[in-house]
């Protein structure tokens, strides 16, 4: 028998969206359209393993957060929470420390867009490009292809000097403004990777 967290969980409609909602997940604030929880069976170490769920249609309605003090960790959705919503985030950390604060003014305002820049847009589809040429398997961004050297966050990072995090949300932005997609490329191997939507590769 295998022991560790036990995964329950509930289906929940969060803002038009389906997400798991854990057993373990206990509510630390909620105000307005956003909550705020700590999935306690990962938390440790002084670390907080928090979710944020946002309750109104958007783009995103949950960002997975870790906080310790008055740190938060540069994790790929806490640069997404900063750039989306950048009140939001001293609103978490204080919540997190106990500290009852007013949501920002203008929480409901529509999320910011990510500037990409275009450089990084021109890289991320040209490598695209290059791997579907020479017959080579498709870039992703999940990070499981990193030892198969198919990660394309570590090679935006190390192409212009940015976190991985940073990296990421750049993925992430060109994935929700319909550059990029992820999708099933070879259905006899089922090999899943990045490529252009099809009016991107017309332009291109």
């Amino acid at each position: 028998m295998k022991m560790g967290v036990r995964m329950d969980y509930e289906l929940v409609k969060v803002g038009g969206a389906t997400l798991r909602v854990h057993s373990h997940e206990v509510t630390i604030r909620q105000a307005g359209d956003w909550r705020l929880v700590e999935c306690t069976a990962y938390s440790k170490d002084g670390w907080k393993s928090l979710k944020l769920y946002l309750d109104r249609p958007a783009k995103k309605n949950v960002w997975r957060l870790g906080v310790k003090g008055e740190y938060m960790a540069g994790t790929s959705d806490s640069v997404l929470l900063v750039e989306f919503y950048p009140e939001m985030r001293e609103w978490v950390v204080a919540q997190a420390n106990g500290r009852d604060v007013a949501l920002p003014a203008d929480d409901g305002a529509p999320p910011r867009a990510i500037y990409i820049p275009p450089k990084v847009r021109e890289f991320v589809i040209e490598s695209i490009l290059e791997r579907k040429a020479s017959g080579m398997l498709p870039l992703s961004h999940k990070s499981q292809t990193k030892k198969l050297g198919r990660y394309i966050v570590d090679m935006i990072a190390e192409e212009f000097n940015v976190s991985a995090a940073k990296a990421k949300s750049y993925v992430t932005a060109l994935i929700d403004c319909g550059v990029i997609e992820f999708a099933l490329i070879d259905t006899h191997k089922r090999i899943s990777g990045l490529r252009l939507v099809k009016k991107e590769a017309a332009n291109g």
